[in-house]
């Protein structure tokens, strides 16, 4: 099986990877494959990408074979 793991509005902060990775890591003790999305991340401001972007990696996850889409809150202000 596999999960996508996706950020929709807010990035996720940089010190937030070794979290991610943890994620990761227990689904993968599952047997679950994960996919992290490319704008899961925050950039330059508080959004992990361009509404377009987000929206573009999130209907990525339709037409792929991922199962079930994991969004995770972001950092907010």
């Amino acid at each position: 099986m596999k999960i996508g793991i996706s950020a929709c509005s807010n990035g996720h902060l940089p010190e937030w990877q070794d979290q991610i990775t943890e994620l990761e890591q227990v689904l993968d003790n599952m047997n679950i494959e994960t996919a992290l999305l490319p704008h899961i991340m925050r950039t330059i401001d508080e959004y992990s990408g361009t509404d377009k972007e987000r929206a573009g990696d999130l209907m990525k996850f339709y037409t792929d074979d991922a199962k079930a889409i994991m969004i995770g809150k972001g950092y907010s202000f």
